[in-house]
């Protein structure tokens, strides 16, 4: 319950973050205006599409407050601040629920090597532009972290390679 509590929040918060960010770019001067007048600007960018969740959902007015720099700041230091606390996470659902040690071991090399993986396809990505698919793959490997996939990977091949008991493998 958790997982699809926090994952409804996250995209929620991402979208109305990436909303902004595409959006100010068309705002001549968008930094040097107050949140109420960033606000109004970015009202006016705004359209009725019920069918298209970016831009039907509800935007969250703090983030006016913010210049355009610090909101790309604030998208990354949230995808780090979820990656940490799904994690965490999953870690937990390995020591209450799966309790076997050995899918500890086996979940810190997936996050470690994906998430070098990342760093690698960003840095590429935002050093030399080649593609927009190195974002994009970045991005997806980015949301793999932020799920409970991870431990479903590793849960269900355990299913069968590792003792069916409830002790530590």
């Amino acid at each position: 319950m958790v997982f699809i509590a926090v994952g409804f929040f996250q995209e929620w918060l991402k979208v109305n973050i990436n909303w902004y960010i595409d959006h100010i770019a068309y705002i001549p001067n968008y930094n040097a205006l107050a949140p109420a007048d960033r606000l109004e600007e970015l009202s006016k960018m705004s359209y009725n599409a019920p069918y298209d969740y970016y831009y039907s959902h509800s935007t969250i007015g703090q983030l006016a407050s913010f210049t355009s720099k610090q909101l790309s700041m604030l998208k990354y230091g949230i995808a780090v601040a979820l990656v940490v606390f799904y994690f965490l996470l999953n870690q937990f659902v390995i020591n209450r629920i799966l309790r076997k040690d050995v899918l500890k071991i086996f979940l810190r090399k997936i996050y470690i090597g994906i998430t070098v993986t990342i760093a690698l396809f960003f840095g590429m990505y935002f050093l030399w532009k080649p593609e927009i698919a190195m974002y994009n793959v970045g991005r997806e490997l980015l949301g793999f972290l932020q799920s409970p996939m991870p431990v479903i990977v590793l849960y269900l091949p355990a299913l069968f390679f590792l003792k069916n008991d409830n002790t530590t493998a």
